[in-house]
């Protein structure tokens, strides 16, 4: 069973494939597919087991299990203004529907969420998740802040990413809800963390 998104990507490069090679500029392909592959494993995510090898993982976390863990909140006389601000500008966001490769209210993917909230915030981002990995300066778990970045993998790429919001929790664009706060052990069980950043 193919993901729509898979197909989605697959066909319209198919499409800028065929116009280009018309018009002969084969660097220009190049290009175009080096992007659309960088942008793909931003949002669609492959397990790494032989099984379901060339599946998309759907976000499977079970929401009848209830963490006691909340995010904080902008209330919280804990949180410095950096802080405060990152979160303001991240709860504008939540309940935004998830759309692959989406930057805005209209539907938005993990890295287009991060790249937005820190836009408004002032500091421009790379766009994909795997190129905000590397732009970060790494951080422990211990030392994590809120407005931290949190990034996962599905078998050694980086494939998504998510807002850290304090006590364990983040805020990041899940697939099947939108944009959410979720406990990050129970994200954990689609996707291993594999680094935490701090731009």
């Amino acid at each position: 069973m193919f993901c729509f998104y898979c197909i989605y990507v697959l066909l319209s490069f198919l499409a800028l494939y065929l116009l280009l090679l018309v018009m002969r500029q084969s660097i220009i392909i190049l290009i175009i597919f080096t992007f659309v592959l960088a942008s793909c494993q931003s949002v669609v995510r492959f397990s790494d087991n032989n099984k379901s090898k060339n599946k998309c993982v759907v976000d499977k976390s079970d929401s009848s299990t209830k963490s006691k863990a909340k995010p904080k909140t902008t209330d919280d006389n804990s949180l410095n203004k950096r802080e405060r601000k990152l979160l303001n500008i991240a709860n504008k966001w939540v309940g935004v529907r998830y759309r692959y490769g989406g930057t805005d209210k209209d539907g938005v993917d993990c890295s287009g969420l991060v790249y937005n909230v820190f836009y408004e915030y002032g500091i421009i981002l790379p766009r994909t998740a795997a190129q905000q990995y590397n732009f970060m300066k790494r951080v422990e778990y211990e030392n994590l802040q809120v407005g931290d970045l949190v990034f996962f993998s599905s078998g050694g790429n980086v494939s998504h990413v998510g807002i850290y919001t304090g006590n364990n929790t983040m805020i990041h664009a899940s697939t099947s809800k939108g944009v959410i706060y979720q406990d990050l052990s129970q994200y954990m069980n689609n996707l291993k963390i594999v680094g935490y950043g701090r731009p």
